[in-house]
């Protein structure tokens, strides 16, 4: 650990600074070596504020590595009421300095310090802290205790929220010195006014709080505990006060700010990382209540453009760090909310928008052409998880423009949109479920998924009306050239953008075209896309430019087919 600059430097110097003196975020962890009986007079003088520093706190993080882990039951002791008074030691600094809480590290390391706490909090209400210890016990001396406690918090919230189908509402319990219950009491409790009082901290260093949350979750997988718990309390205030003491009411911007830091947090967890996916924010993020409030974003919670830009490239390193086809969870409603997060968090000025907009859809749409690359079988997935993300995709990129009051996003839109890659990504989960390698992939699920497949089907088709319909596509308005791209690309088989794996079934698609338009078209209402009929003679040129093709001895120039003609050759 770094020598200290002096007394006067009691809070760590710059967020920035210190973090940089520890290396980039993925770098081997650093805890300092103490003893025990240091970590103990660390805890100590949480009873006297102004002898807390930035050492303090790294003393007690010591209790990360074996032996030192044994210690950890200590913060369970009813006398010393840690998590209160790690947040009074928070308020002291703030009305002292007039600081945020990540302009330098001492707020930093009491994130750190409350989210281990957190999480023994956990460990001891659900009766697991006892088998915790035995595993850490067999650690070798130095070891850190991370990824055993990071195993055991993931086996808790698989088992409590797999018995429930939803997230872990944690316990709360009657403080009767504040004369409301509280929420997680094993570690002294949390109450309203703190949660409140955690959350605009937060906030008002959201921007920093991206930096600081991709460097602290690379380090120790436990920070999602402490958003946990100040999700659960502002869902749950209304009922913790009393009579004589209420609890004061959680506004609705708390929720949006609460909201727009775990987005940030999620896009900072890495499911390639150390640690592994954190398959407790999805839970979060799917919640009806978490998307109610992201679908009442109207504009950017970005602090600037630079915020903006980080959000971005954060979506974009997120989306990249997926682990490839089936080995992970659906590409559906959480990868969905963060998408509709990021595109709202984008800087609809920016001279730059073109390139961002470019940075959040091009990985995101590799990635789910990835999922019809061929696969051992037994690794069934479901259609409706396939066809989920890229409907939501397209529509949240048509509704850009209707945020953007300089209209400077609809041309870019309009660009990328009839792109002849995401056309053939369109088509290809359209009709998919019917080719030979969807038959193998897919195995029963398109049929045990049929209803909620069609109902997304029937999404996908309103995504490409939103398209013809949001967008100056051409002064004909009949015409409309992305529906023909994808007519035209299924019907001659272009090889899939990003996939030099796929080999292409000749005639396969044209040929199935008549089963899919009975399964799906009429439930949709939108028969009139069921051809590609487009008179507009300049548009024709355009797009048979476009879709010239070679593929081994196919050698052809598309020309447009009427609709007469698809009914014949359906027939």
């Amino acid at each position: 650990m770094p020598v200290p600059r002096g007394t006067e430097d009691k809070y760590g110097g710059s967020l920035n600074e210190y973090l940089l003196e520890r290396g980039p975020p993925h770098s081997r962890p650093q805890i300092r070596t103490v003893s025990g009986v240091q970590i103990m007079t660390a805890l100590g003088r949480f009873s006297a504020p102004a002898s807390v520093t930035y050492e303090t706190l790294e003393i007690i993080l010591a209790m990360e590595r074996h032996p030192e882990s044994e210690i950890l039951p200590v913060l369970l002791d009813e006398n010393l009421k840690f998590l209160p008074k790690c947040i009074g030691l928070l308020r002291s600094h703030f009305s002292e300095r007039g600081r945020r809480l990540l302009a330098d590290s001492y707020g930093f390391l009491f994130l750190h310090v409350m989210s281990l706490a957190i999480q023994i909090a956990k460990l001891a209400q659900t009766g697991r802290i006892g088998a915790f210890l035995e595993k850490t016990h067999r650690l070798v001396a130095n070891d850190s205790i991370r990824q055993t406690l990071n195993d055991h918090i993931r086996t808790i919230e698989d088992d409590v929220t797999s018995r429930r189908n939803s997230f872990w509402p944690l316990e709360w319990q009657f403080d009767p010195i504040v004369g409301q219950n509280v929420c997680l009491k094993e570690i002294g409790g949390c109450t309203v006014s703190d949660a409140l009082f955690l959350i605009e901290q937060l906030w008002e260093s959201r921007k920093e709080f991206l930096y600081a949350s991709a460097w602290g979750v690379a380090h120790f997988p436990g920070w999602s505990g402490l958003l946990h718990m100040l999700w659960n309390i502002a869902l749950q205030a209304k009922d913790s006060g009393s009579a004589s003491s209420p609890a004061p009411a959680v506004q609705n911007l708390h929720l949006v700010a609460l909201v727009d830091i775990i987005c940030r947090y999620s896009l900072s967890v890495l499911d390639g990382g150390e640690y592994g996916e954190d398959t407790f924010l999805p839970l979060i993020t799917e919640d009806e209540s978490f998307l109610l409030i992201v679908s009442q974003f109207d504009k950017s919670t970005a602090v600037d453009a630079a915020d903006s830009g980080a959000i971005v490239r954060a979506y974009s390193t997120k989306v990249r760090s997926i682990p490839g086809p089936r080995k992970t969870k659906y590409l559906d409603n959480y990868m969905a909310t963060l998408l509709g997060y990021t595109m709202n968090s984008l800087d609809c000025t920016s001279i730059e928008l073109s390139t961002q907009i470019s940075q959040i859809t091009s990985p995101l749409f590799e990635r789910i052409w990835s999922e019809f690359l061929p696969a051992q079988k037994g690794n069934d997935r479901g259609w409706s998880s396939i066809i989920g993300c890229p409907t939501d995709a397209l529509m949240r990129l048509v509704k850009l423009p209707d945020l953007d009051s300089s209209r400077k996003s609809g041309k870019i839109v309009l660009t990328l949109v009839t792109r002849v890659e995401i056309c053939e990504l369109v088509g290809r989960v359209i009709l998919f479920p019917l080719t030979q390698n969807g038959r193998f992939l897919l195995g029963e699920s398109f049929h045990v998924d049929d209803k909620t497949g069609r109902a997304l089907l029937v999404r996908c088709f309103k995504a490409i009306a939103a398209m013809r319909e949001a967008l100056n596509f051409a002064a004909n308005p009949d015409a409309f050239i992305s529906w023909n791209k994808v007519y035209q690309c299924l019907r001659f088989r272009r090889i899939p953008y990003g996939s030099e794996l796929w080999d292409p079934y000749d005639g396969e698609f044209i040929s199935n075209w008549g089963p899919v338009w009975s399964i799906i078209g009429s439930s949709t209402g939108l028969e009139q896309f069921q051809s590609g009929y487009v008179q507009d003679a300049e548009i024709n040129n355009i797009v048979a430019g476009d879709a010239e093709m070679q593929i081994g001895f196919l050698t052809r120039t598309l020309t447009w087919t009427s609709v007469q003609e698809i009914e014949l050759h359906i027939k």
